[in-house]
């Protein structure tokens, strides 16, 4: 029979209690290797990471937006920023004809960094109207269908 390892013939080899313990020994081992490489590799690690910007050395968030209105005209189309402190900001921001009845809007304008909102509306918003009593239909029909092409917050 042809083999590529020669063996060592019977006679000179000597088999011992302690020789297959060390084999059996080192198997088990090699087992739990593997078996434990496998489930290293399969685990996930979950790091969380949490910065805090210092609002002394930062100034406002720029807003980036380019948002169609498909059922709202550029003269009804308005947008509002309120922040949590109570300040109303107006937003000046490129109005296009898009289609028959509907505007799009697109720039930038800054917010501060504070809590606060920013609402796209088919009226001016004042300080005591309600924008989500306006929406839901409940004092006048909006189509508030629209297409947002780009929203971003901060640097690109």
């Amino acid at each position: 029979r042809f083999d590529t390892f020669a063996k060592a013939e019977d006679h000179v080899q000597l088999r011992t209690l302690g020789g297959g313990i060390v084999s059996i020994v080192a198997a088990l081992i090699m087992i739990y290797l593997v078996i434990s490489e496998f489930l290293y590799y399969g685990a996930v690690e979950r790091t969380s990471h949490v910065t805090v910007n210092s609002a002394s050395d930062l100034g406002d968030i720029l807003v980036s937006i380019d948002i169609e209105l498909h059922g709202i005209s550029c003269s009804e189309a308005n947008i509002k920023v309120q922040t949590k402190r109570g300040d109303h900001l107006d937003v000046d921001l490129q109005k296009t004809l898009a289609g028959d009845d509907g505007c799009r809007l697109d720039g930038e304008f800054p917010i501060p960094r504070v809590a606060g909102i920013f609402q796209i509306s088919s009226k001016p918003l004042t300080q005591n109207s309600n924008f989500f009593f306006s929406m839901l239909g409940l004092s006048e029909n909006v189509n508030a269908s629209h297409t947002v092409h780009h929203l971003s917050f901060g640097p690109e």
